[in-house]
């Protein structure tokens, strides 16, 4: 066999060897599965209920080679997961309604890509909220019934006992079936019994009854002061002062009062403690009514002193100070305005203001009070209409001023008016002056 057929034989060859070699080489190594995580221990749970809801917290011991942790809180009775996280930290902490469970299993499982054992501890659910109940009292002669109308509680409501004091120094008395329950006095009087409520768990809770007022069928009475006497339409403040009140079994901060204005208005509930006023809107005389209402439900009415209400229609008076006629052609002389309001007949003058332009040569000006400047205007007429006017408060004895800052010769046209406390707006009242000297 020639040299050239020996490679044509052994080619396929080597590359068949050549194949099978690589097949049968050592490929790179596999990763190796991480360590399971050993157990979660000491752990704990902690259950409190600040609020409405349950404050769940827990903390244990790091599992070796955990990253991270599976927590499931769950119902204990039933298996119904209640709350669940991961975490990556040895505590845990959960707000839930736990109403109606009596007892709760968290469940703490270490992981690292596969989870490891899981740790698990059960605690009850104590009951820390006391039943509750609402309650009415009604009574025939010197007999007493007291009417359950609500009865409340986390837990079963048939083992929350009921125990009442009736108010008179008579040994409590359990009350054991129905919604009704009874008691005869010895006397009249005012008695006010108490329901006591505890549960299962011993959580307790006294509810106050209305009051069982036998032999009281006597309305409360009382005086009462108006003032003042006179006042004006949307501006007074018109008070209702209390100076004696009484009732034959009630003491006076358990009467209840209310206050009819008169005017129609929605009558007023009056608590103790505080003052109550009203600001009549029309005009005329008025007698307020206070209504009174003792524990037993009778109820009485007391008017107080009547108030007159009148309506200011009348405007004020404003008048402007002139300079001295020595000194009235001088800018200085009207730089500062000094006037008078007055407003006899009504309800006092509140403000005063003034509008102020000014001819300068040919052309007009108006003050803009609020930037305490002039500006120029095409015509009197636009000059009035820009104006802006300077305002100032009237004091106690009817007096005020305003200011016109960067005043200059020229002629000076002013118009004063003055608003009163009722908002009635007197006439402008024109002035003019003649400036000549700086």
């Amino acid at each position: 066999m020639s040299t050239f057929g020996l490679r044509r034989l052994t080619a396929p060859a080597l590359a068949l060897a050549g194949l099978l070699l690589a097949v049968s080489a050592p490929g790179p190594a596999l990763a190796k599965p991480p360590v399971k995580p050993g157990p979660v221990t000491n752990l704990a749970m902690t259950l409190t209920k600040p609020a409405a809801n349950w404050h769940v917290s827990a903390t244990w011991t790091a599992a070796s080679n955990a990253t991270t942790y599976s927590v499931v809180l769950a119902n204990a009775t039933t298996g119904a997961q209640l709350a669940a996280a991961s975490v990556g930290t040895t505590s845990w902490s959960t707000s839930v309604n736990l109403d109606g469970i009596t007892s709760v299993r968290l469940s703490v499982t270490g992981v690292n890509q596969r989870p490891g054992p899981t740790a698990t501890i059960t605690q009850a659910v104590i009951d820390l909220s006391a039943p509750d109940g609402t309650y009415t009292s009604s009574w025939v002669d010197r007999t007493g019934t007291i009417t359950q109308t609500s009865l409340t509680d986390d837990g079963p409501i048939g083992q929350v006992t009921r125990t009442v004091d009736w108010g008179d120094g008579s040994v409590a008395e359990a009350w054991k079936n129905g919604n009704t329950i009874s008691h005869l006095y010895a006397a009249d009087g005012l008695y006010r019994p108490t329901v006591t409520l505890k549960d299962a768990d011993g959580n307790t809770r006294v509810v106050v009854v209305p009051p069982i007022v036998p032999g009281d069928k006597t309305p409360p009475t009382g005086t009462f002061t108006t003032s003042p006497a006179a006042a004006w339409v949307a501006l007074t403040t018109v008070a209702v002062t209390q100076t004696a009140l009484s009732d034959d079994f009630s003491p006076a901060q358990y009467v209840q009062r209310w206050v009819s204005w008169g005017d129609g208005s929605a009558v007023q509930a009056w608590p103790a403690g505080v003052s109550l006023t009203h600001v009549y809107a029309a005009p005329g005389s008025y007698t307020p009514q206070v209504v009174l209402k003792d524990e037993a439900g009778n109820t009485g009415q007391v008017a107080a002193q009547g108030v007159v209400v009148a309506a200011d229609t009348v405007a004020p008076v404003v008048k402007l100070t002139l300079p001295k006629k020595g000194v009235a052609d001088e800018v200085a002389s009207w730089r500062k305005l000094l006037g008078t309001a007055t407003d006899v007949k009504g309800t006092g003058a509140a403000s005063a203001s003034v509008l102020a332009v000014q001819k300068r040569g040919v052309n007009w000006y108006f003050y803009k009070a609020t930037a305490k400047t002039w500006l120029k205007a095409a015509t009197k007429a636009k000059a009035w209409k820009r104006a802006k006017a300077a305002v100032a408060t009237v004091d106690a004895k009817g007096a005020w001023s305003v200011r016109l800052s960067g005043l200059k010769k020229g002629t000076l046209l002013l118009r004063a008016t003055s608003t009163d406390r009722a908002g009635n707006v007197s006439k402008p009242v024109p002035y003019k002056a003649v400036l000549t000297v700086s």
